[in-house]
């Protein structure tokens, strides 16, 4: 008998030491609403893209659709690891603002914005990277990664994004030889992907940018790529004509221009080409060629 009041009396104290536990719980732990509201930085609107034609809902942000068709947003823990990886539509009904639940703490947001084949890989801070799948022809992207501390209440977090890519244009004006139907740019050293941890370009190892087209009476061609360092541009008028430019410095977020003749024609740029560098996107630079 005497066993079993000791037994009994030892189930009280424990149930007595969990209430007690209850009772003194402050609710710190819970998780609490955090709101991301995207937008570009100042140094980030210079270029504007084709305008994306969407069927937009009434509350969308027609700011960023005008430049980018999806966000991706993702949220890294204290060690690294990815919690919550969402990607918005710019046919969704709140592009550009997401509401995330976290418990208190310190993470890591990546927001990255582009044309729709962007995407983000991998599942730890220092080995994730965007890349465009399997396309090495980059549309405008943009970036911002941050830290945030989660205490008690609900936040908000505006997020200005950053553009990570450069973008070359060339305009051949003088006129066009029969038989000649399209352009070739050809653009040596650059990055396939961007490195998340770093905030850099991945040197794995460059590669080389391909396209082709062309524009109302004049040729115009363009693309956008991932700027790793001094890059090298050939441009090809069919089998008739072929400009090297070698050893173009720029930076990210930079659009360099190539204005002129490419035929040996006499229009208003002479028989060479002018190279023009726009940084603000950043400084202007000029070089001749």
């Amino acid at each position: 008998m005497k066993k079993i009041f000791i037994s009994i009396f030892l189930l009280i104290v424990i149930a007595a030491a969990c209430k007690k536990d209850r009772s003194v719980s402050t609710g710190d732990d819970k998780d609490q609403k955090v709101t991301f509201k995207v937008g570009f930085a100042q140094n980030s609107t210079g270029f504007l893209s084709a305008t994306h034609t969407n069927s937009l809902k009434s509350n969308a942000d027609t700011g960023l659709t005008n430049h980018v068709s999806i966000i991706h947003y993702a949220v890294f823990d204290a060690s690294g690891v990815i919690l919550h990886k969402i990607t918005q539509k710019s046919t969704d009904a709140i592009f550009g603002q997401y509401t995330d639940n976290l418990k208190p703490g310190t993470y890591t947001v990546v927001v990255a914005a582009g044309p729709v084949n962007l995407r983000v890989s991998g599942s730890t801070l220092n080995n994730s990277f965007l890349d465009q799948q399997s396309d090495l022809l980059w549309g405008e992207t943009f970036f911002s990664k941050f830290s945030i501390t989660i205490a008690t209440t609900a936040i908000t977090n505006n997020v200005a994004l950053h553009r990570i890519t450069s973008k070359v244009v060339v305009n051949v004006n003088d006129p066009i030889p029969a038989g000649v139907n399209g352009l070739l740019l050809t653009i040596k050293n650059v990055a396939v992907k961007f490195d998340i941890g770093t905030e850099h370009p991945f040197y794995d190892p460059p590669n080389t940018v391909i396209s082709g087209s062309y524009y109302d009476s004049k040729y115009q061609i363009s693309t956008s790529f991932l700027y790793i360092g001094p890059f090298d541009v050939t441009l090809t008028g069919g089998s008739l004509a072929e400009k090297h430019i070698d050893n173009i410095t720029a930076g990210p977020n930079t659009l360099i221009t190539l204005n002129g003749n490419l035929f040996g024609g006499t229009g208003s740029d002479g028989n060479g080409f002018k190279i023009g560098i726009d940084t603000a996107w950043n400084i202007p630079i000029n070089k001749g060629f």
